[in-house]
């Protein structure tokens, strides 16, 4: 869809947006009514709940119109518009204060975004980096959201499960980003009471501010259970008796 080319893509346009122009009028219909039809469910469709970048095909047709006075007045109301899927738009034409026809038109929402997608096959803890993910356009109409659209953000982080070739990097398939990596040195401070000791330790996992982490003294090569205080630094708490 996003190689088409220019040309193609506005004759897709026209047939999507205005169907009856690209086929040409009906018999007895009055293309200056026509017009208004569609230029007041256009405007409707451009205040719909459309984020801003996401790329959009927005397909509707107009009902016959043979036999109406030209003279009438188009006014249209969103019913129902969603992100993505369908949608209706009410459209009524007026004479004056009586309404003469009532339309519910069927909306469909086709959605596109650029996402960082996988370039092959990454395994679960996989660590991203530039030759693993790309951009591309893909639909996204039915997708559950959460898509990361910009290949930068997602490079160095580490995958939490495995991702085929072609989805999408979602925020929720990336492990939270970590203050200390598995084998970084840190300083490890004891204490019990009063006293206080600091040796030289190594991160046996991956670990984040505030939260319990593994640590193993290099002296000695204990095995801790520490707390990570700060970057470089973790702290173990001996009860006293």
């Amino acid at each position: 869809m996003r190689h088409a080319t220019p040309w193609v893509l506005a004759a897709l346009l026209l047939v999507c947006l205005h169907p009856a122009a690209a086929r040409g009028g009906k018999d007895g219909e009055d293309a200056g009514l026509k017009e208004r039809c569609a230029r007041a469910v256009d405007m409707v469709l451009a205040q719909g709940p459309w984020q801003r970048g996401d790329s959009l095909d927005l397909c509707w047709e107009l009902p016959s119109l043979a036999g109406l006075p030209a003279s009438l007045e188009a006014h249209a109301e969103a019913l129902q518009l969603r992100e993505r899927g369908t949608g209706t738009v009410a459209l009524r034409l007026r004479d004056g204060d009586r309404v003469v026809r009532r339309y519910t038109l069927p909306v469909r929402v086709r959605r596109w975004e650029r996402c960082a997608v996988a370039s092959h096959d990454l395994p679960r803890g996989a660590l991203l980096q530039v030759t693993d993910v790309e951009e591309r356009w893909l639909e996204t109409t039915r997708a559950e959201g959460g898509a990361l659209p910009n290949a930068q953000q997602v490079l160095g982080r580490r995958l939490s499960r495995m991702l085929a070739a072609g989805r999408p990097v979602m925020a929720r398939q990336l492990e939270a980003m970590a203050d200390i990596r598995r084998g970084e040195a840190l300083r490890v401070t004891v204490r019990s009471g009063a006293v206080c000791i600091t040796a030289t330790g190594e991160a046996l996992e991956d670990g984040c501010l505030g939260l319990p982490l593994k640590v193993r003294l290099v002296e000695t090569g204990r095995q801790l259970e520490a707390r990570l205080v700060a970057p470089g630094e973790a702290e173990v708490e001996v009860a006293t008796r």
